[in-house]
């Protein structure tokens, strides 16, 4: 079992919503991430995944990916998904 995560040009806004409205380890996992990008951020990432064009950008869109993807292992590891190589 392989995870591959994508990078800049898979971002489209309102990415995750819908995992982070139905699933509390996703919402809980992008919060934590979030909560330390946030710092280095002009917008909240929340907000961000919002922004039609924001996400577009390089500064947010790598970010926001980052978070949503960390958020998602986190959502499959909960499931008892388990990845051989990352």
């Amino acid at each position: 079992m392989a995870f591959l995560y994508t990078g800049q040009g898979a971002q489209r806004a309102s990415m995750g919503r819908g995992l982070y409205e139905a699933f509390p380890v996703f919402a809980d996992a992008f919060d934590q991430v979030a909560l330390h990008l946030d710092a280095y951020l002009d917008q909240p990432l929340a907000e961000v995944l919002a922004d039609e064009e924001l996400i577009h950008r390089t500064g947010y869109a790598q970010p926001a990916l980052f978070a949503v993807e960390v958020a998602l292992h986190a959502l499959l590891s909960h499931w008892g998904v388990r990845a051989d190589v990352l």
